[in-house]
């Protein structure tokens, strides 16, 4: 949940160097994300606790199941159509998400395990996305387990330990029933039109091509033409039409309150882009990203905030004394001196932050006059198995 805040530290020419968050405005919405909700969270214990309810997840192409271990909670959901071509990732984090929504009640004030076979999922749950979809379901987890009281410890597994989860997700459920576009057109005619569309996209439908609509007279053509618009908008798939469309309702937001708009995600100028252009195109009207202008701007947008991160000049002996000489004192902290141990083994050790978050109480064993501190995995260390700093 500080993915913007990490990227400006890491933009920075300088250790010391201070930056101006005014210019980042995620980093500022993840700073008041905290400070909302860090009085939220409990307090860790240094050894994991055994867990109170053991949750097991899964998704597949058509459905989302999840159940209790030793229980007879279950939860079971037929993906809409829209949601059955979402990825992977997405559809195993809505699974959890339902999951947990479902059996709230049960969990509260509990710690409990949930295990998924997916490593995306269980990374995002810890650490966010920078996906928006997906933040957005990392967030409402965290929601609802902060206002349930629910200790939350992701877990991956292999698909083969899944196994129950795997056959409920590919349970159809039969009594899930829809009706089809034509039987829908159908209602239309018969008692008028609709006055709610989930897409919203009648702006798009009362301009260009589209406010000669009015004109026709002829029975025959004016159906054809109420039907038109639901045929354009099927050639691009239900999730392309809601991002589209979404995109295309912010910029006509913007062009009413005439708001500068920040973006810092290359992806988010090439929504915008492709939004803009979708909607002129449906109704009909002159592309103004047509222009080479705006193509230039928005490859300059994409290579100017696609820039690599600036590597700062290597830690030195020097930084290192001016460290322990800050906090080596008689005065230091607990908090001071697990600082000063954490840099002392990354500069020692040639550890990454990753490498030095998965050494665990396992691993380490104090010895008469040093520690030893077993590492599995370190990428600057040319290894082929696991090694024992000391």
């Amino acid at each position: 949940m500080t993915r913007c805040i990490f990227s400006v530290i890491n933009s920075r020419d300088e250790w010391d160097q201070f930056v101006d968050l005014n210019f980042y405005s995620g980093s500022i919405r993840e700073i008041l994300f905290w400070r909302q909700n860090i009085v939220s969270l409990k307090p860790v214990a240094i050894l994991r606790e055994i867990s109170d309810f053991k949750v097991f997840t899964d998704a597949s192409d058509g459905a989302a199941a999840g159940f209790v271990a030793n229980s007879d909670y279950i939860m079971h959901k037929q993906w809409l159509k829209h949601e059955a071509i979402k990825s992977s990732t997405w559809r195993e984090l809505k699974a959890i998400e339902l999951s947990i929504d479902s059996f709230k009640h049960l969990l509260s004030n509990s710690l409990v395990s949930f295990f998924t076979d997916n490593q995306n999922a269980v990374g995002i749950i810890q650490k966010g996305s920078k996906v928006p979809e997906l933040q957005t379901l990392a967030l409402s987890i965290f929601s609802i387990c902060v206002s349930f009281n629910i200790s939350l410890h992701p877990e991956w597994i292999p698909r083969e330990d899944n196994e129950k989860a795997d056959a409920l997700s590919r349970i159809v459920d039969i009594d899930d029933w829809g009706i089809s576009f034509e039987f829908f057109n159908f209602i239309d005619r018969l008692w008028g039109l609709h006055t709610v569309d989930t897409t919203n996209t009648k702006k798009i439908f009362s301009t260009g091509f589209w406010s000669e609509n009015e004109k026709v007279a002829h029975p025959e053509l004016r159906l054809l033409l109420h039907n038109l618009p639901t045929t354009v908008t099927d050639a691009r798939a239900k999730s392309t039409v809601d991002k589209y469309s979404g995109g295309f309702k912010r910029f006509a937001k913007w062009t009413e309150k005439y708001r500068e708009i920040t973006c810092i995600l290359p992806c988010l100028i090439e929504s915008a882009f492709y939004s803009i252009r979708w909607a002129h195109n449906l109704a009909g009207v002159k592309n103004p990203c047509d222009s080479d202008l705006i193509s230039s701007i928005v490859e300059s947008a994409r290579r100017t905030l696609s820039r690599p991160i600036k590597k700062k000049e290597p830690v030195t002996p020097d930084i290192m004394i001016k460290l322990f000489a800050r906090y080596n004192t008689s005065n230091s902290t607990l908090k001071d001196l697990r600082l000063l141990t954490i840099c002392s083994l990354a500069y020692t050790g040639f550890l990454r932050f990753n490498e030095l978050c998965n050494i665990k109480a396992k691993h380490i064993s104090f010895c008469d006059g040093y520690i030893d501190i077993f590492v599995e995995r370190a990428k600057q260390i040319v290894i082929e198995k696991a090694t024992m700093f000391s």
